[in-house]
């Protein structure tokens, strides 16, 4: 065959034997782990002042939000994800001549998840409390790295609901929690909201058992 000439019949071939990646159908996991410890931590905060009515209704919400069933998988609310490319930043070696330009670091652009809000707003209060558990609101303390980062999983599935890539993004935190606009002319709209996460890197593998384990044993 010329290479230089483009065989439509093979080209037609190729396309009705492809499938190809839909946008909308993936799923958002978000390491529980990260959810029982925000929650817990804001509990020890809240029953280790002196109660006053404030406290109490602080305490009372955070019960309401320890006891919802669907709250263990924040990931089930998510109904759109933007995922980051890749890049590599480089500079200019000048020791030789011509110059050459090199690489110099990963560069791992935040990517946001877009979340359905529910009607009593555990979930955005979730991730505000996320966010306080990072840096203090009140005291404006900073916590300990380690306390507040955790994985958050993207995968990817074909049209009969099979797996077919993971991305792991590893040692995240939520670093933007986006507006909402309240409007009376917007009747029984779904109020949704963005969050943005930074992390420290991510990878994309094939959805086969062995890398999944293999990346969430990194975790």
């Amino acid at each position: 065959m010329n290479p230089f000439t483009i065989d439509m019949d093979q080209f037609t071939s190729k396309m009705l034997k492809s499938d190809f990646a839909r946008t909308n159908l993936f799923r958002v996991q978000i390491n529980p782990a990260i959810i029982q410890k925000v929650l817990t931590d804001k509990n020890s905060k809240l029953f280790g002042d002196a109660l006053n009515f404030g406290i109490l209704g602080n305490a009372v919400g955070t019960a309401r939000q320890l006891i919802n069933k669907d709250f263990a998988d924040l990931g089930l609310l998510c109904k759109g994800a933007t995922m980051p490319g890749t890049a590599i930043e480089t500079e200019l070696d000048q020791a030789v001549k011509p110059f050459r330009t090199v690489p110099k670091f990963n560069n791992f652009a935040p990517f946001t998840l877009s979340f359905y809000a529910e009607s009593d707003h555990t979930d955005r209060i979730f991730f505000e409390d996320w966010q306080n558990s990072i840096i203090d609101r009140q005291t404006g303390l900073i916590g300990h790295y380690d306390d507040f980062v955790t994985a958050i999983y993207v995968y990817t599935f074909d049209r009969n609901g099979i797996p077919t890539s993971l991305t792991y993004f590893h040692e995240c935190y939520p670093t933007n929690i986006g507006s909402i606009n309240l409007n009376w002319d917007n009747n029984n709209e779904v109020m949704a909201y963005d969050v943005e996460f930074t992390y420290r890197w991510s990878q994309t593998v094939d959805a086969n058992p062995a890398s999944v384990i293999d990346l969430i044993n990194k975790d």
